[in-house]
């Protein structure tokens, strides 16, 4: 039988909890740690005291899969945003994860699996939170960087309705290294000893020629950024802070 998206899926029917208790850091609030039976999916929840709490929820989706509790974790720190659970309590909000449905970093083969488990572990918060705080739906944002903005938009998309609002953020992008950081490095290397004469060019009573002096490999350097959206002394900016030249520059001039 086919279930449509964001409906109540098949292999997500029987919730458990096996963790329920008041914790008091980072900050005061309960958490909630569960799954779903016969399955690899597992949630954590982080709800807000009842006087505080007003009627929202934060989901954050990992680039990888397999991390129910890196919210929790101290070693996970850099894989989510800083102090997530203490920013969205008092926010008002209560905060979700998941594994995304699987016990390790490895998609399978199954690639529903990802916003179908995120979205039924969003949908039971729901159940949790009207039996806590009493009956309402709780408006829900799912967000995620990097890989994790690609499953946010996964997730949005193949399950109306669970969510009220997402925000996929640092997408990860096949064109975004050869179109942006290698056209910086490219510039740094053949421009090295020729940025003094551009900014001179492009500070006021400059000539405003900023290809003046430069050969054809020079040029072609310094035009390449601009199909990119890099305008010239922004190329210029960033290619003498990225590798210290700055100094140099501001010593010369």
């Amino acid at each position: 039988m086919a279930f449509p998206a964001g409906s109540k899926d098949p292999l997500y029917q029987t919730p458990y909890i096996d963790v329920d208790e008041w914790r008091d850091e980072p900050v005061r609030h309960r958490y909630v740690h569960g799954g779903f039976e016969d399955t690899e999916c597992k949630f954590s929840y982080y709800f807000p005291p009842a006087e505080i709490y007003e009627g929202r929820f934060y989901q954050h989706l990992m680039a990888v899969s397999g991390m129910e509790k890196a919210a929790s974790e101290p070693a996970m720190e850099g894989f989510m945003i800083a102090n997530s659970v203490q920013f969205t309590i008092e926010a008002g909000a209560y905060f979700v994860e998941s594994n995304q449905g699987r016990t390790t970093m490895f998609p399978g083969d199954d690639p529903t699996i990802n916003y179908r488990a995120s979205a039924a572990s969003a949908r039971y918060s729901r159940v949790v939170a009207a039996d806590m705080y009493g009956p309402h739906r709780p408006y829900g944002y799912v967000f995620g960087g990097s890989g994790g903005a690609y499953k946010t938009l996964a997730c949005f998309e193949n399950a109306p309705g669970i969510w009220d609002g997402a925000l996929p953020y640092v997408m990860g992008s096949p064109v975004s290294i050869p179109n942006l950081f290698t056209v910086q490095a490219h510039a740094m290397r053949v421009l090295r000893d020729k940025f003094p004469s551009i900014v001179d060019a492009l500070e006021p009573g400059g000539s405003g020629d900023m290809y003046e002096g430069l050969n054809i490999e020079e040029r072609e350097a310094l035009a390449e950024g601009y199909p990119d959206g890099v305008p010239a002394a922004s190329l210029v900016q960033r290619a003498t802070n990225r590798t210290g030249l700055h100094r140099s520059l501001l010593q010369s001039r």
